[in-house]
């Protein structure tokens, strides 16, 4: 597990901009302030299609309560979407304005080490 740079995530993926879910358009910041849901998450199935609202109340909750420290899931490897599992906690990440996110990362060491939080520089090797 390592603090990677949220930043650095979001110049590859943004899933706010570009929702990985099927039938989901873009999802702004003040839609996601706005939501009230304060409700606790009830585990997520990605072979479930949840509506647009599903996905809002999720991202909302974890802008207001965190997420514990768990990890986001990201992939180095060519032409596929970074984000394996964490979609909604980083879109959170993104929303709350934090610097980095917990992750775990595995693929190509030099994408990898791309990601890292400037505050977490030691490389890979």
């Amino acid at each position: 597990m390592i603090c990677i740079s949220v930043d650095k995530l979001k110049e590859k993926c943004n899933p706010l901009e570009n929702p990985p879910w099927e039938n989901v358009k873009p999802i702004s910041k003040e839609e996601i302030l706005s939501c009230n849901f304060v409700e606790k998450v009830e585990e997520y199935d990605p072979l479930c299609l949840e509506n647009r609202e599903s996905h809002i109340k999720r991202i909302a909750f974890y802008v207001r309560n965190g997420w514990e420290d768990e990890p986001i899931t990201v992939l180095c490897h060519p032409n596929i979407y970074p984000i394996y599992d964490g979609n909604h906690r980083f879109a959170a990440a993104i929303i709350r304005n934090d610097e980095f996110i917990m992750a775990n990362v595995e693929g190509n060491r030099q994408e990898i080490n791309k990601l890292r939080s400037e505050e977490h520089t030691s490389e890979l090797r």
